[in-house]
């Protein structure tokens, strides 16, 4: 089933520390509920993220754009080619590499105080598209910092110039941009129409009553910037973006209307992807503080506001299991279940189970295993919404056990209770 936003797509972890089967089996189920077509990946040019989650991934339909961050100079296309080629006999179609070459820190200080800043940029980054494109990867040209040390809409039209100048004509042609579409604390229109429309902006200058590109809407302006230079706009993938954490009161609100925004299609048919940032991060990390998903804690509210409104913009969640059984958070066995219908259920039908509503939304049919006071008639209600054929177990149990009882109260107590230790 076709999922309802085809831009929708997540950033995962700010680090390459997070690709096993544990993880893919955690994460998965979520992308899935939040409506992810694609998903941005931080990688290394030391390592290959493991073709085992790539795969995953591109089973379930969702696409991954890997980032390879380095400083400019530090590897060659010759470095990256085993690596490239990996991922592209996996099927890896966008893998960015560099991050912010507009910014100082992305040079080391004698090579960003020379002259040709875009020029000697493009001598380090066209063997490598070069490269992709030989293997039948997107060539992509790293995403920009927002303003910028170096103005990022005036590096960013000089080196179109650049690569047109030099004859790059086949490369241009499959060339994708990709970018960062942060919102500043500003409206989500903040910029819309691009240049043309705010005309009086110019780098490192936005007069009062004018607006720029720092905002959801810089792709309106890097879509502008490519039709001047080189007569069409490029595909364009927004591999993070979104209102951050650094304005609470916002962060649900912008975030939901930006999803709107993509719904509606009210975005250049040139925007591909737009992911949404942050998934999650480790505790230690400094932007640990956008986690939609911090650890040990609730999904923040962004998280359900994006499942309520991907369940109403499509007639039911692309369903990958038959049959879910639902526990309660609360494994008691004295009170909780009828362990005989569910003893009975599980030998026959050999159903997934778990204590998560948002993995029991990708089943066709859902079980409930407990009374409407360890899991609510509202779970219940939202299971029906998204499609799902649900039925409820909520008698207690007989004190009287069979073996077979016996042992799926041991299975659930000392295997399923791990989640609680």
């Amino acid at each position: 089933m076709a999922k309802p936003i085809p831009q929708l797509g997540y950033f995962y972890y700010p680090d390459d520390d997070h690709y096993t089967e544990k993880d893919l089996a955690l994460w998965l189920p979520r992308l899935e509920v939040l409506g992810a077509n694609w998903i941005t990946l931080s990688g290394s040019h030391r390592r290959a993220i493991p073709e085992s989650f790539l795969k995953g991934l591109l089973e379930a339909e969702i696409e991954p754009i890997i980032h390879i961050p380095f400083q400019i100079g530090a590897v060659t296309a010759g470095d990256l080619l085993p690596l490239l080629t990996s991922y592209a006999r996996w099927g890896i179609r966008y893998v960015v590499l560099f991050d912010r070459p507009n910014q100082r820190r992305s040079w080391s200080e004698a090579a960003w105080g020379r002259s040709g800043l875009i020029e000697r940029y493009l001598d380090q980054c066209l063997p490598i598209l070069e490269a992709e494109r030989a293997l039948g990867m997107k060539p992509i040209l790293a995403p920009l910092e927002p303003g910028g040390d170096y103005w990022d809409t005036a590096f960013l039209e000089g080196t179109l110039t650049s690569l047109s100048r030099r004859g790059h004509k086949h490369l241009l042609d499959e060339l994708n941009l990709s970018l960062y579409a942060w919102t500043y604390d500003h409206p989500i229109d903040w910029g819309l129409g691009g240049p043309e429309k705010w005309q009086e902006s110019r780098p490192y200058n936005t007069p009062p009553g004018s607006q720029d590109q720092l905002g959801f809407r810089i792709f309106d302006w890097y879509a502008s910037i490519a039709i001047n230079v080189i007569g069409r706009s490029l595909p364009m993938l927004a591999i993070a973006g979104g209102a951050t954490m650094d304005s609470p009161a916002d962060h649900t609100e912008k975030n939901i209307s930006i999803l709107r925004t993509l719904e509606s299609s009210d975005v250049p048919a040139s925007l591909k992807s737009f992911s949404f940032f942050l998934l999650a991060a480790n505790s230690s990390h400094p932007q640990y503080k956008d986690a939609w998903f911090p650890q040990t804690e609730e999904p923040l509210t962004i998280v359900p506001g994006i499942q309520r409104l991907i369940s109403s913009s499509s007639k039911g969640i692309r369903k990958t299991l038959a049959h879910y059984v639902l526990l309660p958070d609360r494994l008691e066995p004295a009170e909780v279940l009828n362990w005989k219908s569910l003893s009975d259920l599980f030998i026959e039908k050999k159903p997934a189970f778990g204590f998560s509503p948002l993995e029991a939304r990708l089943a066709q049919q859902v079980t409930i295993a407990g009374s409407e006071d360890l899991i609510p008639p509202s779970i219940e209600a939202d299971l029906r919404k998204t499609g799902c054929v649900v039925d409820r177990i909520s008698e207690k149990t007989d004190p009287t056990r069979s073996e077979t009882q016996k042992y799926l109260d041991y299975f659930l107590s000392n295997i399923v209770g791990e989640k609680h230790a």
